[in-house]
């Protein structure tokens, strides 16, 4: 069994109403999509606190995201939060950035274009993550606690 097959039943078998582990884990795959790295089960347990979600499920939910995803869903946040503020492309000019001090120093005094952006964007994509996982596992959660039917002899 794989490592996330395992965790989708650890998830699925807790033992809370369903919509409180549904409420958890959306609150896990919301902070999944937030820039906030190092602070994700933090976030996620605090959060699925003041929700009164499964901390579990939320913590679970939160580690979904990787240094494999990270990078598309962050570009893909940025944009559109650049689309959402009406911001154009060239508030950070990349060519002038560089794997260097100085490149470093440049993103530095350009941080409030670059976050700004993601955090909206990253906002955005998880409260939409979160909202269909909320309404997905809701539905796991019910069809995995079904007793069996009848087999017909």
């Amino acid at each position: 069994m794989s490592r996330l097959q395992r965790k989708v039943q650890f998830v699925l078998g807790l033992e809370d109403p369903p919509a409180k582990i549904a409420r958890g884990f959306a609150i896990g795959m919301f902070v999944a999509a937030s820039p906030f790295w190092g602070f994700h089960s933090l976030l996620a347990l605090g959060l699925a606190i003041l929700v009164r979600g499964n901390t579990a499920a939320a913590i679970a939910a939160a580690w979904t995201s990787n240094p494999l995803t990270a990078p598309p869903l962050y570009a893909l946040c940025y944009l559109l939060g650049m689309k959402v503020l009406g911001r154009s492309g060239d508030a950070i000019d990349w060519s002038s950035f560089s794997m260097s001090s100085e490149g470093f120093h440049y993103l530095l005094g350009h941080l409030s274009d670059l976050l700004i952006p993601l955090i909206t964007g990253c906002t955005i994509v998880g409260a939409v993550i979160g909202a269909l996982s909320y309404y997905l596992m809701l539905r796991a959660v019910k069809r995995w606690r079904r007793p069996p039917a009848p087999v017909e002899a």
